[in-house]
């Protein structure tokens, strides 16, 4: 099964040529142990794995590309072995997360923007969805290159449902989740990287060059709480101006006493963790 998706997902990449990149790479002790060396067999990339073996097996520490905490590894690798992309695979390999050549995290959000442009560049005036985390530069950056920037609940039943309802070319998730139109609507950690490198070739930039621009705007991080009931965890603001009543989307939009705007998400999940 691996022998025949490796080509299906370099041919949906479109990548020829790892341009002899220096990658490091996390695999999270997953299940892209088994994909990631076929992947690299060859002599345009140089890569680097941290995280025990290629081999998947069982995990000592959850791998979650969206924790800070589950990077320090990587970042380490990154400045040691003056790597120019550094990949987080979360343990089943649907996610990716990356770590620019200085050893910082780039969030998910800022990943879609990056990658949306490129998926702007194959299908023009197309259709990006980006859940409500996201910073608002997301669909100013989707706006630019010509997409049409639509936000959307978070999660991948939610996501995928939309991109066939809309026929959406590409979506993105802060989680670190990249859905594509082109390989079956699925969220795809290997063909994200394999994008990540086309991108950062095509545009002969570092990924903090990419990035700085986009990192316009304070983001915080996402926070999760426990609590019995959602609707006590709401926050109550006389800034307040609007709150959606679904019960699987419940979003803020506020006014800060400077004048300027900013705007807050509370959503319940079962899965938060």
């Amino acid at each position: 099964m691996v022998d025949r998706y490796v080509p299906d997902v370099l041919a949906a990449s479109g990548l020829k040529d790892f341009g002899g990149l220096k990658l490091a790479v996390d695999n999270g002790n997953g299940m892209d142990g088994m994909v990631l060396p076929k992947l690299f067999k060859t002599p345009t990339v140089r890569s680097i794995h941290c995280s025990g073996t290629w081999t998947a097996g069982s995990q000592t520490t959850r791998r979650n590309p969206l924790k800070e905490e589950t990077l320090a590894d990587l970042k380490k690798t990154v400045k040691s072995f003056g790597a120019q992309l550094g990949i987080a695979y979360d343990g089943d390999g649907d996610r990716a997360g990356f770590i620019d050549e200085n050893g910082e995290h780039i969030s998910g959000d800022i990943v879609t923007a990056i990658l949306a442009r490129e998926m702007l560049k194959e299908k023009p005036g197309a259709t990006i969805i980006y859940d409500v985390r996201s910073s608002r530069a997301v669909a100013e950056e989707i706006e630019k290159a010509g997409g049409k920037p639509l936000m959307w609940k978070v999660g991948h039943a939610f996501i995928k449902a939309k991109m066939r309802e809309t026929g959406a070319y590409f979506g993105g998730e802060l989680s670190c989740h990249y859905y594509y139109d082109k390989f079956h609507i699925t969220d795809n950690g290997d063909l994200t990287m394999l994008t990540m490198i086309c991108t950062l070739l095509s545009e002969g930039k570092t990924l903090s060059e990419l990035a700085k621009p986009i990192q316009r705007y304070f983001h915080s991080p996402e926070i999760t709480s426990k609590c019995r009931t959602f609707r006590g965890l709401l926050p109550k603001s006389k800034h307040t101006t609007k709150m959606e009543k679904s019960p699987n989307w419940t979003a803020s939009e506020s006014t800060t006493p400077t004048g300027g705007s900013a705007s807050a998400q509370a959503r319940p999940s079962r899965f938060c963790d």
